[in-house]
C-alpha cells in the first residue's frame, strides 16, 4: 500500500494534474499524514483531492514541512474563488515546529468552505509559541474563516481530537 503523503508527492511531480481523476461522494472525513508544503504542486494535488470529495465534512492533516516559496501566495490569489467546499465543517493541523504555508492552505480553504465551524491547530514538541504570536495567528484565521470556532492546542504525541 502506498502511503497517502507518497502518493500526493509522487502526483505532485506531475505539473500538469488540476483536478483528481477519482470521484468520492461518500467520503465525509479525510486524515492527511505527514504532508510537505513545500510546493504550490502540493498545494495543488491537496485542492485536487479536496475537491473530488463534495461531501467531505471533515478534514485533519499533520505537517512535516512547511516552507514553501512565495509563489505559493500568487498560488491562492490566482485560484480565488476557483474551488468550493461547501460540507467542510471542521479542519484540524498538527505540526511539530513552523506551520508557515500550511497556514495560508487552512486560510485558502477556510475561505472557501463556507460550512466551516471549526478550526484547530495542534502544536506538537516543547517548544511553545508566545502568547502573543498564538494570537496574531487566531486573528488571521478568524478573518478568512469568520464564523467559526479557532482554537490553538498544545499537544502531547498522544494527542488526537
Amino acid at each position: 500500500a502506498l502511503p497517502i503523503c507518497s502518493l500526493i508527492r509522487l502526483l505532485a511531480a506531475d505539473y500538469g494534474l488540476d483536478k483528481c481523476p477519482l470521484r468520492n461522494n461518500s467520503l465525509t472525513s479525510l486524515y492527511l499524514h505527514c504532508i510537505r508544503f513545500e510546493s504550490v504542486e502540493v498545494f495543488r494535488v491537496c485542492l485536487s483531492f479536496l475537491s473530488s470529495c463534495p461531501n467531505l465534512q471533515r478534514l485533519r492533516f499533520s505537517v512535516e514541512s512547511a516552507k514553501g516559496p512565495k509563489l505559493i501566495l500568487g498560488f491562492f490569489k490566482q485560484n480565488q474563488g476557483q474551488f468550493s467546499f461547501p460540507n467542510l465543517r471542521s479542519v484540524q493541523m498538527r505540526y511539530v515546529s513552523g506551520m508557515g504555508s500550511a497556514l495560508d492552505f487552512i486560510e485558502f480553504v477556510g475561505s472557501h468552505s463556507p460550512s466551516l465551524r471549526e478550526v484547530i491547530i495542534l502544536k506538537d514538541g516543547q517548544v511553545d509559541l508566545p502568547s502573543a504570536r498564538i494570537y496574531n495567528i487566531c486573528s488571521r484565521l478568524r478573518r478568512s474563516c469568520p464564523v467559526a470556532e479557532i482554537q490553538y492546542l498544545a499537544a502531547g504525541p498522544n494527542y488526537f481530537i
